[in-house]
């Protein structure tokens, strides 16, 4: 389970961002989701080596970047970069 919050770059909560957690190595995506009213997300996903994180904010701004899996499963706080 990986779980955690997505926060702009003044570390404010993003309510209803779509995320998306995809394996690297395959391209297929894990599993997809969307933060809460709190930012807050929470989805089962298979482990893999390194996942890239997809995070949209109202269909607009967008954001890839990679993570090891191990990094997702420790950190509690994705700031979103577009």
């Amino acid at each position: 389970m990986l779980s955690g919050t997505i926060l702009d770059k003044n570390e404010n909560a993003i309510p209803n961002a779509r995320i998306w957690f995809v394996d690297k190595n395959t391209g297929k995506v894990l599993g997809e989701t969307r933060s809460d009213g709190n930012g807050n997300y929470a989805v089962a996903v298979p482990r893999v080596g390194t996942v890239i994180l997809r995070v949209s904010v109202d269909g607009k701004a967008f954001m890839e970047k990679e993570y090891s899996f191990d990094a997702l499963l420790s950190s509690s706080e994705i700031i979103f970069e577009p």
